[in-house]
């Protein structure tokens, strides 16, 4: 038997299907799968997805002509850039993915040692406004770290300590570096290929990002009077990040 697993949005848009054959590539199953749709549903997206086979991508296969065979198991995860489920950047020379997952799946310690290649940081999703907030935020971290001039020794601090809006390490990890209620944001940094094994075993969610703006007014100093100047909270909290020192 071939078992699919569908993660993310993948589980909306794709059906569930049952595999008779003892052999299939991956062409002729997703052909299939969306073949058994119900007559008037929108066809899947199969151009952004990542296939994998028994936790091995297939593009480290042969793509598409991959053969899957009786007992492995077919992963189909979607890779949507700039959607909801999965975040891709590309900030040279790291690829950069964001993810949001449920506090309890996470060992944050588990991961780094299990892929040392990627740097691994976990967020409280308080401490983000939104993606575009984010992707600045990492800018900045990004290119102080290839100036040499990040704020502590650590990329991975310098990410939770520009978002917290502090030098401090130990305030910035009790704060924004906390996995605070039920969801934390996963930001990784590394190869691509290294990346999505790492997306293979994390049973990722929707992102969610901040819902209650104080801690991210009192982060970036917001008053009124910025308001009426034409700041928006985006604005000041990049600011504020960047002229830390």
């Amino acid at each position: 038997m071939i078992t699919i697993k569908l993660f993310g949005g993948a589980k909306k848009t794709f059906p569930n299907h049952t595999v008779r054959v003892s052999e299939i590539t991956i062409s002729e199953l997703l052909h299939d799968m969306i073949q058994s749709l119900p007559p008037g549903t929108p066809t899947p997206d199969t151009k952004n997805i990542l296939i994998a086979i028994n936790g091995v991508d297939s593009s480290a296969l042969d793509g598409r002509d991959t053969i899957i065979h009786n007992g492995d198991v077919v992963s189909i995860i979607p890779i949507i850039h700039g959607g909801s489920d999965v975040l891709w950047f590309e900030m040279p020379p790291y690829t950069i993915m964001v993810l949001c997952a449920k506090v309890d799946t996470i060992r944050l310690d588990e991961l780094r040692h299990a892929h040392p290649n990627l740097r691994i940081q976990a967020v409280n999703p308080a401490y983000i406004l939104n993606e575009s907030h984010l992707r600045r935020i990492l800018e900045i971290t990004v290119s102080s770290d290839k100036n040499h001039n990040i704020l502590s020794n650590s990329l991975e601090i310098d990410i939770i300590q520009r978002l917290a809006g502090t030098t401090q390490i130990s305030r910035a990890i009790h704060t924004a570096g906390v996995m605070a209620g039920d969801t934390c944001i996963i930001i990784s940094l590394g190869e691509p290929d290294h990346l999505r094994r790492l997306l293979h075993n994390i049973p990722y969610i929707v992102m969610k990002f901040s819902k209650d703006h104080k801690i991210l007014y009192k982060v970036s100093g917001f008053a009124e009077a910025h308001r009426h100047a034409g700041y928006s909270l985006e604005d000041m909290l990049i600011e504020h990040a960047s002229i830390l020192r």
